[in-house]
């Protein structure tokens, strides 16, 4: 545990670090817009009905965070230049915490019984939403902004919009890039002041977690300036700017260098230094449950990220219960191949990447290309939507890991399913990773967009629902005889669920019930079969991510209680497609509306019978 001393001459050394960066924008680089202010938000919403105070609260909400404009691509519905980055001052945030009770608080005067079905939908998703942001106002230091995970560490969201979000197809977008690039001093040194507040209130990220940011941040410092990730990132950009004249675009070019040299390496040089000597007073544990409200804090991430009440204790015997069923399953599954009982999961999974064969480089890509195109092209057999969206997922290579990226809002940018093709990867993990990127995530956030919906519920994010629906359309497609004749690529569809359930387990223990990180590391190989390696990478990112890993599963078990429960009352009607239309019809939403929406539905279909 830490002592209130050591967090004293903690504190005291931050301050030193946090003086030696110059608070401010750099000269002539200053965004062209500013964030609408609390007061702003009370006139503007003075007197406005319903529908109206929805639309207008959410795009100002939105004007105050940059970077999910970016994400969505909004800026020019909002009007507002692709020039600023996130403000992660204090006074920033606690002004954020005024809007957001003001906000919430002007939403529950409205008379609800007064508005339509689909307005009381919308009241509903926003209440939850507004809700959930105040009760964090609880736990201003317990999230971790600076870590080593690219999840949740607000310095690699920085990084994310620079190196992927920020488009590169004009002269305008260019000098945008350029104004983003001198803001990050003034960003990290805004982090940096967080950092102090937090080690003040005893809340130090774990010695183990600061060994991996401090490497990371390695990988942007100690590299000449013509070869920063963000540097080769725009120079790509300007030089596939056609009509851009040369002489502009060296101008651009040297703007950036000096930018990259100036501004961005000793930015994330001092934020490097500041987290070296907060190893010194780090704690060795790695749960939230040893700081002063730890395990208050995790009931909380547990009601925002699953959108349920269950106790850590519940949540870590259903994972240990769901584990135990899968791992029969992944045990028929080997024996039906004809290996010998008695294999740990390990040694069953070794077995089974080697007899389906490893993919690299193009060849890998490729693949994931191939049952990319298979999937969509039997989709109808999911009985997920009669139309499919617009919006379309491509394949793309990165250096690194693999991720699901959000298309643009208008599908200006589509989805992306980035693929690792540097490196090597057994081919029996590619169907589930697929089929769950594209119909578990891609299409329901692309008919989201589509819907005649406010911009608040096509935008919402509830990981239940949408993590949930990744591990519900993987069964759905084993249903369907997707993995009908690879028994390699089902015990992947396997793998990935008896992870997810897993992570039921590690969480609680971690967080909670006292478990050690070996303790949690164990147990993760033990039942997943994946490497040690790979087992130590994920207890770091439950570590640094309390709850946001458990999603998945208790967002899939809901999915499939509220199915059984709409087949019951369908009875010999039952239409698969009936029911998606219920499930994905509405748009993201959190797992108690999704459920009263569904139990409403039922009714109607009792009222008909």
């Amino acid at each position: 545990m830490i002592t209130h001393r050591r967090i004293l001459h903690c504190a005291l050394a931050l301050l030193i670090i946090v003086s030696l960066i110059v608070s401010g924008e750099s000269e002539g680089f200053t965004p062209s817009w500013d964030p609408p202010s609390y007061d702003v938000f009370v006139s503007e919403l003075d007197g406005l009905p319903f529908d109206s105070f929805v639309e207008v609260s959410y795009r100002l909400y939105l004007e105050r965070h940059p970077l999910l404009i970016s994400a969505w691509d909004l800026e020019e519905e909002l009007d507002v230049r692709r020039d600023r980055l996130e403000d992660y001052s204090l006074s920033y945030l606690e002004e954020s915490n005024r809007i957001e009770i003001f906000l919430l608080d002007r939403l529950r005067k409205l008379d609800r019984s007064e508005l339509s079905a689909a307005q009381q939908m919308t009241f509903d998703v926003y209440e939850w939403i507004l809700d959930d942001l105040v009760r964090a106002h609880a736990f201003p230091y317990h999230s971790y902004l600076v870590s080593h995970s690219y999840i949740s560490s607000v310095d690699w969201a920085t990084y994310d919009l620079l190196k992927f979000m920020h488009p590169l197809q004009s002269a305008a977008d260019c000098h945008d890039y350029i104004t983003r690039l001198h803001q990050l001093g003034e960003q990290f040194h805004q982090l940096l002041l967080y950092l102090n507040e937090q080690a003040q209130a005893g809340i130090v990220l774990p010695a183990g977690l600061l060994l991996h940011a401090v490497t990371k941040l390695d990988e942007l410092i100690n590299v000449p300036i013509y070869l920063h990730p963000l540097y080769l990132t725009f120079e790509r950009g300007v030089n596939a700017i056609s009509a851009l004249p040369a002489e502009e675009r060296v101008t651009l070019l040297q703007q950036a260098l000096v930018a990259i040299n100036d501004v961005v390496i000793p930015a994330y040089l001092k934020l490097s230094i500041v987290l070296i000597r907060l190893q010194g007073y780090a704690p060795l544990d790695y749960g939230v449950g040893q700081y002063a409200n730890g395990e208050a804090f995790y009931e909380y991430a547990v009601h925002s990220y699953t959108q349920s009440d269950l106790s850590a204790e519940e949540i870590h015997q259903l994972g240990q219960e769901q584990t135990e069923r899968i791992a029969g399953e992944i045990r028929q599954a080997a024996a039906n191949l004809g290996y010998p009982e008695g294999l740990s999961m390990g040694q069953i999974y070794e077995r089974v990447a080697i007899e389906s064969g490893f993919l690299d480089s193009a060849a890998l890509f490729d693949e994931h290309a191939h049952v990319l195109d298979t999937a969509i092209a039997n989709i109808d057999q999911l009985r997920l939507v009669s139309d499919l969206p617009s919006i379309p997922l491509e394949v793309v290579p990165l250096t690194e890991g693999a991720f699901y990226r959000l298309p643009s809002l208008d599908g200006s940018r589509p989805g992306q399913l980035g693929v690792a093709a540097s490196f090597k990867a057994a081919r029996f993990t590619i169907p589930s990773t697929t089929y769950q990127a594209y119909a578990g995530h891609h299409l329901p956030i692309a008919i989201s967009f589509e819907l005649p919906i406010p911009l608040v519920r096509r935008t919402a994010t509830f990981s239940g629902f949408s993590m949930g629906l990744g591990l519900y359309v993987d069964r759905l497609a084993w249903e369907s005889g997707w993995y009908a004749g690879d028994p390699y690529a089902d015990l992947g569809r396997l793998q990935a669920e008896i992870t997810e359930a897993v992570r039921l387990v590690v969480d609680t223990g971690l967080h909670v019930l006292g478990w050690s990180f070996d303790e949690a590391v164990a147990y993760f190989e033990r039942w997943t079969g994946k490497s040690l390696l790979f087992s130590q990478h994920e207890i770091l990112s439950h570590a640094v991510n309390p709850a946001r890993l458990i999603s998945p599963t208790l967002g899939f078990l809901k999915i499939l209680e509220l199915l059984e429960r709409f087949r019951e009352a369908a009875g010999d009607d039952y239409d698969p497609l009936a029911f998606h239309v219920l499930l994905l019809g509405q748009g993201p939403l959190p797992l108690p509306i999704l459920e009263r929406w569904i139990e409403s539905n039922i009714r109607d279909l009792a009222a008909e019978d």
